[in-house]
């Protein structure tokens, strides 16, 4: 990752209750191995989508709040975003290796990551 400062960064602001930041988009930058902070907003799961392209592959992490669960109600989770104009081939393949690293990375600065869904169908089901 080249911007592993910022990428922390947001995510920490993610678990402090006095930022209002509740989700943070990630993506490639120049090199094909180059993960980077591409945004973070305070508008949700719809402002986040808006942000997702049909040419990107990208993830992110998103602040829920799941009713009826009173003793934990805020979840993060991590998502996986291919956009249907990516080619097939090793770019779909690296993103698999890359979330996975980036899943290791977001246990490490979210108390509360709960379900890792990857497609934009299954935000639904979040």
């Amino acid at each position: 990752m080249v911007d592993e400062a910022s990428i922390l960064d947001a995510l920490s602001a993610l678990n402090h209750s006095q930022q209002p930041t509740n989700w943070v988009l990630l993506g490639y930058g120049a090199g094909k191995n180059e993960i980077v902070l591409q945004g973070q907003g305070t508008g949700g799961l719809d402002d986040f989508a808006s942000q997702l392209k049909d040419d990107q592959v990208q993830f992110g992490v998103v602040e829920l709040v799941v009713k009826g669960d009173a003793y934990n109600p805020v979840k993060h989770v991590l998502l996986t975003w291919i956009g249907e104009a990516v080619p097939p081939g090793l770019s779909k393949a690296r993103s698999a290796a890359h979330r996975a690293e980036l899943l290791e990375l977001v246990k490490k600065k979210s108390e509360h990551l709960d379900r890792v869904p990857n497609v934009k169908e299954d935000r639904g089901a979040v």
